[in-house]
């Protein structure tokens, strides 16, 4: 029975091979998708059978391992260049059932010339949707959602509205992880004074690298209904001793949760009633705002709502 790193080995050759790969970056295709798998298996709970949203996904090289790794679940990739995500459909979602792709409608000042003729010789079977379909289709649908390298291309405005974006299609005890680049002392570039929490640090090339203040970024999570669970910082500007990089992207992880939010409705008589193992809390409002909103707890009976909160599935349509 093949391994997961043998199956990727499989796809492997078909990406390192696509002109495409030079587009994303380059690199090691094998070794980029297992550390993706290593660096989402250490930050987040993914599951087997967890729906999945790879944001950015370019050619797929993180999307193909965590497809491969979620076999019973969805895995969704999005990215805003046309040829990538048919690439994606003829040599990824072909072959895996579980494994989809969509065009987003969405333009960023980096990428824009690849949506151009030039770049685009293939786009067949390439379905496009723009902010609107995507809140609209798959509104708390997701258990994960990953953007690796992607919050490293963008302004302020852009992850501010991505954010938010993000916390329409997550479930309640879903999670993101995303890369970024943090202001921190071994970074090659430093914010100043006037910088205002965020650099653009190449102007000939702009978004090509973003720099963010931690503080001014934990803000714009806030304001989009996130918290801040984990951060790993990278080691892309500085090393580290060999037995520490299993584990570690060279970029800074940072993973988010939603806060905890009270339903409009809350009944207490009606969440005990649908979780009678709390007949012993004495405070049923505060334990669904410590426990219950992160582990997806009804918050009625099944049948007097249209479905439980957080699990709503309209991704399947």
């Amino acid at each position: 029975m093949e391994t997961i790193p043998d199956e990727i080995r499989r796809f492997a050759t078909v990406l390192q091979n696509s002109p495409l790969n030079e587009v994303v970056g380059s690199g090691d295709v094998e070794a980029i998708a297992q550390l993706t798998l290593s660096s989402v298996l250490e930050n987040t709970d993914l599951s087997e059978g967890d729906n999945v949203l790879d944001f950015g996904c370019g050619i797929g090289r993180s999307t193909l391992p965590l497809a491969l790794y979620a076999k019973s679940g969805t895995v969704f990739g999005i990215d805003i260049v046309k040829s990538m995500v048919s690439f994606c459909n003829r040599e990824i979602a072909s072959r895996l059932h579980n494994a989809h792709f969509l065009h987003l409608l969405a333009s960023n000042v980096l990428y824009d010339h690849l949506n151009d003729d030039a770049y685009r010789p293939a786009t067949e079977n390439v379905i496009s949707i723009d902010a609107n379909d995507m809140t609209d289709r798959f509104s708390g649908y997701f258990n994960i959602i990953t953007a690796f390298s992607v919050f490293t291309h963008f302004t302020i405005e852009q992850a501010k509205d991505q954010l938010c974006i993000f916390n329409t299609l997550l479930k309640s005890g879903g999670v993101v992880l995303l890369s970024m680049f943090f202001d921190t002392p071994w970074n090659r570039f430093r914010l100043d004074t006037t910088d205002d929490g965020y650099r653009d640090c190449y102007l000939d090339e702009p978004l090509k690298y973003v720099l963010f203040d931690f503080g001014r970024f934990a803000e714009l999570a806030s304001s989009a209904g996130f918290r801040i669970c984990r951060v790993n910082f990278g080691f892309r500007d500085v090393p580290i001793p060999i037995r520490l990089r299993k584990y570690y992207h060279p970029n800074d992880l940072v993973v988010l949760s939603k806060m905890p939010t009270m339903p409009k409705d809350f009944d207490a008589g009606l969440y005990l009633m649908a979780n009678p193992d709390l007949a012993a809390v004495p405070d049923l409002a505060d334990h669904y705002l410590k426990c219950g909103f992160c582990e997806e707890r009804l918050t009625r009976p099944v049948g007097t709502e249209i479905a439980p909160r957080g699990q709503t599935k309209l991704g399947d349509g």
